[in-house]
Formats: C-alpha cells, sequence, structure tokens
C-alpha cells in the first residue's frame, strides 16, 4: 500500500485523470439538464400565461363589468395559487382597481391580458390584467438541483476513483512491486 500512494506515480496520474475527465463530463452533462430544466419551467410559465388569458380572462371580464369587487378579488387570489405567479392585478383607465399579491422579485416575466366585454357585437377594452411571474423561484429551484447534483456526483465520483485506485493496485502495481 506505501507504493500506492508513495512511490507510484502512475497510480496516482491515472486517479487524477480519472477524476478530472469525470468532472468535467459531469459538469457539462449537469449544465445541459439544468439548463433543460430551466427552459422547462419557463415554458410552463407561457403555458400559466396562455391557461390565465383563455381561463381567467372571460370570468374576470365579466366580472369588472359587473363591478364586482368580490368576485374580481377571489379570483385574483386564485391566480396566486399558480406556480411561479405572484401578483395579479386589473387596471381600468390607467389605474390599478383589484390587485393581489406583490411583485417583490428582481427577475420576473409579466404578461399582460386585454379584458373584453362583448356589447351588440362589438368588443369593447374594459381593463387590463396584468400577471407576474417570478424567474428568481425558477432560479431557486435550478440552483437547489445544481447544488444536489454536484454533491451527488463528488460522491459517485469519488467512489469510482477509489476503485479504480484500488483495482490498478491489485491488479498491476502489486505485482509490478514483487516483480521489482
Amino acid at each position: 500500500r506505501d507504493a500506492l500512494f508513495n512511490g507510484n506515480g502512475l497510480a496516482r496520474r491515472l486517479l487524477i485523470a480519472v477524476v478530472v475527465f469525470s468532472s468535467l463530463v459531469t459538469t457539462f452533462i449537469t449544465a445541459v439538464d439544468l439548463y433543460g430544466e430551466y427552459r422547462r419551467d419557463m415554458r410552463e410559465i407561457d403555458r400559466a400565461f396562455h391557461f390565465i388569458d383563455s381561463s381567467y380572462g372571460p370570468s374576470l371580464a365579466h366580472g369588472v363589468w359587473q363591478l364586482d369587487g368580490e368576485a374580481v378579488r377571489t379570483q385574483l387570489e386564485g391566480l396566486l395559487r399558480l406556480p411561479d405567479i405572484e401578483y395579479a392585478g386589473i387596471e381600468v383607465d390607467g389605474q390599478t382597481r383589484w390587485s393581489a399579491g406583490r411583485s417583490e422579485s428582481q427577475r420576473h416575466v409579466q404578461t399582460a391580458v386585454d379584458l373584453k366585454h362583448v356589447q351588440e357585437g362589438h368588443a369593447l377594452t374594459i381593463g387590463t390584467l396584468r400577471v407576474v411571474a417570478s424567474v428568481d423561484s425558477v432560479l431557486s429551484r435550478v440552483w437547489g438541483r445544481l447544488v444536489t447534483a454536484l454533491i451527488g456526483n463528488a460522491v459517485k465520483t469519488a467512489l469510482v476513483a477509489m476503485f479504480l485506485l484500488l483495482a490498478f493496485h491489485y491488479l498491476v502495481s502489486r505485482h509490478l512491486t514483487k516483480v521489482a
């Protein structure tokens, strides 16, 4: 064993090569995987915006037209239950009339949905629904997965390196030491 750690430069170089190569491959694969997860989460926000437009828009327009503040507030609070949505507000005549939540993230994406009421065959824009989703929460999840992936991959790399080092010692170095 002393030859393995003290005098065996070949085993040490093999260990370093395995650790470096494994770390590079793991880093690349982890980066690609995390970027894919980030893109998937951002697509989910886009889907939520489309869902809000198609599902909430008409009923909110009805509530605004009827001046039913309670129904509008209830629906806005329901929007906050969707993943990553942190603010929803309705502007009428350039002023926020109803809102729920707060836009606190530094990085966010938002959408604006025109609320229309159809009267006598004409669509009248009666307000605008503004919805803000947090990109910070998406990034927070990605960073959390990064830490987990790095720790898991570091443990795997260390185990593989130790296995290779021991295998090299028992299959090669031990026999070469006896011969020498």
